[in-house]
């Protein structure tokens, strides 16, 4: 469908990221054609598969809608004029308090068998038992109020808070709120500048900054094992779940979809008991300990993130594995 000239300008494994801007690309009209042209054969050929054959075309689904978060990302990242215009606002949410619940100990299952879930990822498998000790755990994430709070009691100048590593990296990078937030208090949204809602989420944060946010809050941050028990695991039916148990009731089904619906977050000043940045049941990403490491081998250096955004397709936003990610990041 592309002379090979053509085609061999989107092999990744010929042309490192850093010079692809200046590849000759495609322009947007010919690429947008090409994908419906290839968009369309692809689904012709599914009508006529059998559902035990779809295999590949599903994990190339979950594929392109990373590729969709990547896009987001690179288009928050760019210093141009925004091109994201006419975005509609979020309906509003209800007040959630940012209290913890208590996980009891015990075994359960980590991880899943692609038996259970076909369309799971290696590095999901296998299911087996993980025994793991009771802790307490925040229920909703941290909200910009409540770290605006960390920011104004000193939080990015107490080296007590941070670890080694992270006081080296706060000072070498120059760290004084998250990224994309202003000194004014407002932030660059897809090239807007637009008010913070307190109640919303914190975004944009590292690792080193959750780690030093949990310690100010008297907690630590969840281990992977811990985040995966407290989200997944389901203690009344001692099963794992695909989906928190309030998402399948809210759309009648196992596997459904997260509700778009913004959730505020009502904050209490003085609430310093939190465990950490991490939520249960709620999907919001967050920071975490990579414990499981002899399931997905990992450099010990790495950190998890964990979790999905609120408007992530359900192919994706699954209890997935964490992403490992340099702590710096």
């Amino acid at each position: 469908m592309l002379p090979p000239a053509v085609d061999a300008l989107y092999d990744a494994f010929k042309h490192p990221r850093a010079e692809r801007p200046s590849l000759p690309l495609l322009p947007p009209v010919e690429a947008r054609a090409y994908d419906h042209e290839v968009r369309g054969r692809v689904l012709d050929l599914i009508e006529h598969t059998p559902a035990d054959e779809l295999f590949t075309a599903g994990m190339v689904v979950q594929h392109e809608e990373q590729h969709d978060e990547t896009m987001l990302a690179t288009l928050q990242l760019r210093q141009d004029p925004p091109v994201l215009l006419g975005r509609r606002p979020l309906p509003p949410g209800r007040d959630v308090e940012p209290d913890r619940v208590f996980v009891g100990g015990g075994p359960f299952t980590l991880g899943v068998d692609a038996a259970s879930e076909p369309f799971s990822l290696d590095n999901e498998r296998p299911a087996h038992t993980v025994d793991v000790g009771p802790f307490w755990i925040g229920r909703v994430p941290v909200s910009n109020r409540q770290w605006r709070e960390f920011i104004g009691d000193g939080g990015y100048q107490r080296q007590e808070l941070w670890s080694a590593r992270g006081w080296a990296h706060r000072t070498e990078a120059g760290l004084e709120r998250p990224l994309f937030l202003t000194a004014e208090g407002t932030r660059r949204r897809f090239g807007v500048e637009e008010e913070v809602p307190a109640a919303e989420p914190v975004h944009h944060l590292g690792y080193f900054e959750a780690e030093a946010y949990a310690r100010w809050a008297g907690g630590r941050l969840p281990t992977e094992t811990e985040w995966e028990k407290a989200c997944a695991w389901d203690p009344a039916a001692r099963a794992r779940r695909a989906w928190p148990s309030w998402a399948a009731r809210a759309c009648g089904r196992r596997r459904s979809g997260v509700p778009g619906q913004r959730v505020r977050l009502r904050g209490r000043a003085d609430d310093r008991r939190r465990l950490g940045v991490d939520v249960v049941g709620l999907r919001s990403v967050a920071w975490l300990y990579a414990d499981d490491l002899p399931r997905l081998q990992r450099p010990v250096l790495r950190r998890g993130l964990q979790g999905a955004a609120w408007r992530l397709p359900t192919a994706i936003a699954a209890v997935p594995p964490a992403v490992m990610r340099l702590p710096d990041r």
